[in-house]
């Protein structure tokens, strides 16, 4: 029997006026105010169908493959097609393949048929999420038993097959946190889980088991709980608006303020979640009476002016809403004495660089000067969170260099490919991540990874990378949008431009602002992102999709940190 589209999708829509706080609070007891909490989002569940009674192989494995759309009840309806033995057995959490749709169904046997299908991207069992560049061909290998007269899988790939739509109803996107090494901010890890009533339990599963490979190899990220804590019970309760994390006996033995960070560290990573509003943590089933600091993820990632900063006629300045220029004393005086053709700004050391025909140059507060770096064809210089200057020629990946205000230089090891062209370099506001823009053999990627430091916060090397594709004929520019998202500027075929958000570790979608642009900056999020066309003018991205013109004759669009 061939069934298609098996599942009911019904509209849940869950209507609650909840008085609580405003957030996620990070104390141990539950916490009151006057403000009123927005009711959370409908959300789409699937009502798959069970078995039909004398169904085909084909039937058996068409409807278990529709009912893995519904993680309800341990994926309960699935495991009705399956085997008693293998029911037991499967995994649906192992991963999740992704595609468009378009299967071809092959019998290979009496007893044993294949799905063939192009990959678009996966989840593995941690949550991390992988979309390739181009659909890659799968073939999911199935056999089947007879139990009582009625067909049913006995063997099949662990996890579930999703179409991209499906998977964008089921799963939602969860971000993780974990500290930078001094245990000042926050760096947000993405993952994807299923949205069900057991996802505060894969979460803090998933915050236990420690960052994404990428992000923790490079040692760019640190957990506050100790190697080897657990959740104490397998399971994430919430009552009312309260989750109870319990965490195993390594936790026992660490300070008061360790106990804090492990309660930021929890309460950060579940505050996505709209129905949770406290965290009470305990080890191993004794309440802790901590609190930890009242601000939440978002504010841990540093903020800057949200104007734009801007070079026009020479001086440097941040562009007010009446079209004139707030200019930085005496670094704008000493800039208008370059030529420059790109430049940085670090708010924090009231520094600024401009890369200009003779090399890279920084612009102290105070107005002195110095060359930082002579060497022939650099990408835009930019700053990091503690006040490196980045530079790197773009034919050389590797001499990429990080010096300091004071003058000091070192060479940090990168792991960018060998025949690589350096377009863009971005740090995130963290200090812990650096996304570059690369051309090589294989095509323009974007490199995101961890920044390994020493201990008195100075780069050592580049870790290892999550390559992003880049869509688009010709890359120029990149910029980390907010904490999530990194920016890619592209043009297309020398007509339009093409600039695509990338969620690090998540999906991408496009933005095309109508005119060729030359390079991206941002300040605090999309709704304070630029990018400055070929004529001059500055472009500001509104969220939708609309872009308008907020300045012209803007020489050069400056990269804040």
């Amino acid at each position: 029997m061939m069934r298609r589209g098996a599942l009911v999708a019904v509209l849940v829509s869950v209507v609650l006026v909840l008085t609580g706080c405003s957030g996620i609070p990070t104390s141990g007891q539950v916490q009151r105010s006057d403000v009123t909490v927005e009711p959370p989002a409908a959300e789409i569940e699937f009502l798959p169908a069970s078995p039909v009674k004398g169904d085909s192989q084909e039937g058996i494995l068409r409807g278990f493959i529709d009912a893995a759309s519904s993680p309800q009840n341990d994926f309960g309806v699935a495991r009705k097609f399956l085997s008693l033995t293998f029911a037991v057995e499967w995994d649906p959490n192992a991963s999740v393949i992704i595609d468009d749709g378009a299967r071809e169904f092959g019998v290979t046997s009496d007893t044993t048929m294949t799905i063939e299908t192009d990959v678009r991207a996966n989840v593995d069992s941690a949550g991390g999420y992988v979309e390739l560049d181009s659909p890659v061909p799968a073939t999911l290998d199935f056999s089947f038993v007879n139990e009582e007269g009625e067909w049913r899988i006995a063997s099949a790939p662990p996890g579930v097959l999703l179409e991209r739509i499906t998977f964008d109803q089921v799963f939602g996107q969860q971000v993780l946190y974990f500290f930078d090494p001094t245990f000042t901010l926050l760096v947000p890890d993405v993952r994807y889980f299923p949205s069900r009533a057991s996802t505060p339990t894969r979460i803090m599963k998933a915050l236990l088991a420690g960052p994404s490979a990428w992000l923790g190899q490079s040692g760019a990220v640190v957990s506050a709980f100790p190697p080897g804590t657990q959740l104490v019970a397998d399971t994430v309760p919430i009552t009312g608006t309260s989750a109870s994390v319990d965490v195993s006996a390594p936790a026992l033995d660490t300070s008061a303020e360790t106990k804090r960070r492990m309660l930021r560290q929890a309460a950060a990573s579940l505050a996505k979640l709209s129905s949770i509003f406290t965290v009470q943590l305990s080890i191993e089933g004794v309440p802790q009476d901590i609190s930890a600091q009242s601000d939440d993820a978002a504010e841990s990632y540093p903020q800057v002016d949200p104007r734009p900063l801007v070079i026009s006629n020479g001086r440097m300045g941040y562009l007010q809403s009446t079209g004139s220029l707030d200019e930085i004393p005496r670094v704008s005086d000493a800039v208008a004495s370059f030529t420059p053709w790109a430049a940085a700004y670090s708010g924090v050391h009231r520094a600024a660089t401009v890369n200009t025909e003779d090399g890279l140059y920084l612009v102290r507060s105070s107005g002195s000067t110095a060359l930082v770096d002579a060497r022939e064809n650099l990408a835009p210089g930019v700053f990091d969170y503690y006040g490196y200057i980045w530079s790197v020629p773009r034919e050389l990946p590797h001499d990429l260099f990080a010096s300091t205000i004071g003058g000091a230089k070192r060479l940090v090891t990168t792991p960018w490919p060998d025949d690589g062209r350096v377009v863009s370099l971005a740090l995130s506001r963290d200090g812990a991540r650096v996304a570059a823009l690369i051309e090589s053999v294989v095509g323009t990627k974007l490199y995101v990874s961890g920044i390994t430091r020493d201990a008195q916060n100075g780069p050592i090397a580049v870790g290892p990378p999550l390559i992003l594709p880049v869509a688009g004929d010709v890359a120029t520019s990149a910029v980390w949008v907010d904490a999530l998202t990194v920016g890619v500027l592209t043009t297309q075929s020398d007509i339009t431009s093409l600039i695509t958000l990338n969620v690090v570790g998540g999906s991408a979608r496009s933005v095309s602002p109508g005119a060729i642009g030359l390079n991206l900056a941002a300040a605090n999020g999309i709704d304070q992102f630029f990018m400055r066309s070929g004529d001059g003018s500055l472009l500001s991205y509104r969220p939708g999709g609309a872009w308008r013109s907020v300045a012209t004759g803007v020489s050069v669009q400056a990269q804040v940190q």
